[in-house]
């Protein structure tokens, strides 16, 4: 089952993955615009790029970055693994980093969540 559920008043911007059974609930913000990596829904790059970049250090991103548009910006994407759940009013954001949440994870309404790595079968509190 390859389906998730997005509100229609959740708003995704920029480069955001979303796991299957995943839910993203009413005025969530999960906002990659700010990436200036390549990596943005604008541009087309395969599987096999997001991947390495996922794998780079923050040398070789920053490296990566200036090679490739002459910015040092180390935003990057979101991605949200399968059967996660975030709440009502939650803010995800990838300015400094890739913020990557695993599988199975809630996010109770109304938290923040800034360039961060969470694990999988984690709860955050509202």
């Amino acid at each position: 089952n390859r389906l998730c559920f997005v509100a229609p008043c959740a708003s995704l911007i920029g480069s955001v993955r979303v796991g299957s059974q995943s839910s993203i609930w009413y005025g969530a913000v999960l906002r990659a615009d700010a990436c200036d990596n390549g990596m943005s829904t604008n541009e087309k790059r395969t599987k096999d790029w997001e991947k390495k970049w996922l794998e780079m250090s923050d040398e070789e991103r920053k490296a990566e970055n200036q090679r490739s548009n002459g910015s040092e910006i180390n935003g990057g994407m979101i991605v949200i693994g399968e059967g996660t759940n975030v709440q009502d009013g939650v803010i995800v954001s990838a300015k400094l980093n890739h913020t990557i949440i695993g599988d199975w994870v809630t996010i109770g309404h109304n938290a923040q969540i800034h360039s961060a790595k969470i694990g999988s079968n984690v709860l955050i509190g509202m």
